[in-house]
């Protein structure tokens, strides 16, 4: 919120235009957002309720033939 209240003292003092002050405002909410999901991802990212495990391939195989 403090970083929106900047960019629209910016913008009443003319400092920048109203499509500049949208595409800030935008760009912060983005930011805070992934900023929130990053720091509580447990929250979005639970344990997954399936594993699906595979075997090791052989890249290299030697033979004798």
């Amino acid at each position: 919120m403090k970083t929106q209240h900047w960019i629209e003292t910016a913008l009443d003092c003319e400092y920048i235009d109203q499509k500049a002050s949208a595409q800030l405002v935008e760009n912060v909410w983005k930011s805070d957002v992934c900023w929130g999901m990053m720091h509580k991802a447990e929250m979005f990212c639970g344990t997954p309720t399936r594993t699906l495990r595979e075997e090791a391939a052989e890249y290299l195989t030697i033979t004798d033939n």
